[in-house]
């Protein structure tokens, strides 16, 4: 399962009973509905969206929300990967009016591992041993990144 940070500015304030809604494309989960600070936070496994309504009555325009991983959800098996980055999307139902769908300014990108194969030829027990790992990766790898093997 996978936790979630979101942090979320809006240019007007959004009051009691406003909701935001985040389509997650290829996330996947049983749906839930938990209380998380001053939102009800319920995912919809048929729309593949989190939804979270605002419980504060006091209004305001910028939110962290940490989704626990015990929520269940789940990371694509391809990760977030650049070209599907455009498929997340945000919209708000508020007092002050409706903000239509848009992509997020910024969203951290995640990879993940495919096909990928450990095989190990020994010739006897107690002598060295030639190791060949094969990694295939959905993601960026940038220069020091480092891959940790266990």
């Amino acid at each position: 399962a996978t936790g979630l940070y979101l942090n979320i500015s809006s240019r007007m304030n959004i009051s009691r009973q406003d909701s935001f809604e985040l389509v997650l494309p290829r996330f996947v989960s049983n749906d839930f509905s938990i209380k998380i600070s001053n939102f009800n936070v319920s995912w919809s496994r048929t729309t593949s969206s989190l939804k979270l309504v605002y419980l504060s009555s006091r209004p305001s325009n910028s939110f962290q929300i940490s989704v626990p991983s015990t929520s269940g959800l789940i990371l694509p098996r391809e990760g977030v990967t650049i070209d599907v980055a455009s498929e997340y999307r945000i919209s708000c139902q508020c007092a002050q009016g409706l903000v239509v769908a848009t992509s997020f300014s910024r969203i951290q990108l995640v990879g993940s591992f495919g096909a990928s194969s450990f095989e190990v030829q020994a010739i006897a027990i107690d002598l060295p041993i030639e190791l060949q790992i094969s990694i295939f990766l959905f993601g960026p790898i940038e220069p020091d990144d480092e891959i940790h093997i266990f």
